[in-house]
């Protein structure tokens, strides 16, 4: 499978290039609608969200993919959830939320499609952030 999912990565990211897939003003969309997704939480959530980054990354890091990530993941949610943090020592890794523009752009070539899905990743990442597991997504329409 591991074998199989680099392959996928590097056909991919390869395709992005012909494709013209991630360029700056495609960036822009995305991290707009990310943007006002997270202006439009409530404000009880917003102030525990505190400084956990939303940043846009092309696809994967292989060294994800090596370890079983689906190269095609939307998003991702890494670092200590917030119920964690406040045990975590300064020195450990920041949470942050990825979402992976290339992968969005390839899967939702149409405006408003890709708008939604945007704000169902962000939404999905967010509920990690909050412990939530996958099967707690699916039940909330996330998945």
């Amino acid at each position: 499978m591991i074998r199989h999912y680099l392959e996928v990565l590097k056909l991919d990211a390869h395709d992005d290039i012909g494709a013209g897939i991630g360029t700056k003003e495609d960036q822009r969309f995305i991290a707009g609608v990310a943007e006002a997704v997270l202006e439009h939480l409530p404000e009880e959530f917003k102030g525990r969200l505190g400084n956990v980054p939303v940043v846009l990354e092309a696809r994967p890091a292989k060294y994800l993919v090596q370890d079983g990530f689906d190269p095609r993941a939307l998003g991702l949610f890494e670092g200590p959830d917030h119920f964690h943090q406040r045990g975590i020592e300064a020195a450990a890794a920041p949470s942050r939320i990825v979402l992976y523009y290339a992968n969005l752009l390839a899967m939702f070539a149409d405006e408003d499609e890709l708008r939604e899905q945007v704000e169902v990743t962000i939404l999905h990442e967010i509920g990690h952030y909050f412990g939530l597991d996958e099967d707690d997504m699916q039940r909330l329409g996330l998945d």
